[in-house]
């Protein structure tokens, strides 16, 4: 039979029927013995225990269960397509929710709204839901009076992409705009 060692207590251990069976995992996916397991802090979502770094300051999602860090950064977190700094996704409306689409995935999709061509810029979410998607085709339209464009931009150079951004991006676009107003 094959030893395991627990990276929480660092007892010994050996799995009953290990041809079926295998040692729990933390969530860096070390072996966990059965009593770590049953008595430690789970993720909601995967089920690991958390590691004793993420012990003593767990996530929680919205209903205040505990997620590990994995879990709540796929649930919670995007990755901003222009800066490319991590940041916390809108939750609700009121967050204020902003998503740039670029001049290279209008002129691709051919997307529009509110019955022209849709305008490469930044958005601002006024309600939900803001478009239709299916799992067949993906997205198929905004619907009318949903969205407004904040900032005109055609990003170029910055690929093709309809994602939500961070509100540091956002805030720079917005000032840069503003900046160029001035100017003329």
């Amino acid at each position: 039979m094959k030893k395991y060692t627990c990276e929480i207590c660092g007892t010994e251990f050996t799995m009953e029927n290990e041809e079926f069976c295998v040692p729990h995992k933390d969530t860096e996916r070390n072996d966990i013995c059965p009593g770590c397991y049953d008595s430690g802090i789970k993720c909601v979502q995967c089920d690991a225990v958390l590691t004793g770094e993420q012990m003593e300051s767990p996530y929680e999602n919205d209903d205040n269960e505990v997620m590990c860090d994995d879990c709540y950064e796929d649930e919670y977190m995007s990755v901003c397509p222009i800066c490319e700094d991590s940041f916390e996704k809108s939750r609700k409306l009121e967050d204020g929710y902003y998503f740039a689409i670029t001049k290279e995935a209008v002129e691709d999709s051919g997307v529009m709204y509110n019955g022209e061509n849709m305008k490469p810029g930044i958005y601002k979410a006024l309600e939900y839901p803001m478009y239709r998607a299916d799992i067949v085709f993906g997205f198929n339209y905004f619907y009318d009076n949903t969205i407004e464009l904040v900032v005109k931009n055609d990003f170029p150079n910055g690929g093709s992409y309809c994602e939500e951004i961070c509100s540091e991006c956002v805030e720079e676009y917005k000032n840069e705009q503003n900046k160029n107003k001035l100017r003329k």
